[in-house]
């Protein structure tokens, strides 16, 4: 039988209710009731703290950082010495909201991005850090080389070309290496 708190008093609920329920009092002090699905395998929480970041200064290694601190917090698991050995590779037909989509190491390119948002056309939104901001990208697997698409963007530039590299950017699409989920959302 599951239980929420409202004041300090315990507040029995039959087994059929969902697990996680908490009682708040809103600022109009009226109480509200919300319900949170039992199972850690949501990405809504992971996802979250991301959101909140966008248009943050930061730098890879903050990066990094933030996304083991995010891991910790919505595994039960507290050791996540790297992101590798808290995420599993998997094929990049079964993408989902929460996986990590890894890029090809290019100096000035992020290594990964945080998948936010899979659309039906097999576009795909990230967030990831480009030009030392935590920003939106856009990811499209099935369209690697293409930057625009009936006049939307499909692949964003994770870098501008280099005056010793080769013409135009880096498309997101065309340095997808490989996709890995973490292992609370498996």
């Amino acid at each position: 039988m599951a239980c929420g708190f409202h004041k300090e008093q315990i507040v029995n609920y039959p087994p059929s209710a969902p697990q996680l329920v908490w009682h708040e009092t809103s600022p109009l002090a009226s109480p509200v009731v919300r319900k949170q699905e039992a199972t850690t395998s949501s990405p809504t929480k992971f996802l979250r703290y991301f959101k909140a970041l966008i248009g943050q200064n930061c730098s890879m290694a903050k990066w990094t950082e933030l996304t083991i601190k995010a891991m910790r917090r919505s595994a039960v698991q507290t050791d996540v010495p790297t992101i590798e050995s808290a995420t599993s590779s998997i094929d990049i037909a079964d993408i989902k909201r929460g996986d990590l989509l890894f890029f090809h190491s290019v100096k000035g390119v992020p290594s990964y991005a945080i998948i936010s948002k899979s659309h039906r056309s097999k576009g795909l939104e990230g967030i990831t850090v480009t030009r030392g901001k935590i920003r939106y990208i856009r990811i499209d697997p099935a369209r690697p080389h293409t930057r625009r698409r009936n006049g939307r963007i499909i692949n964003s530039f994770l870098r501008i070309a280099a005056a010793n590299d080769r013409t135009g950017g880096y498309l997101a699409g065309e340095l997808i290496r490989e996709v890995r989920r973490p292992a609370f959302l498996l």
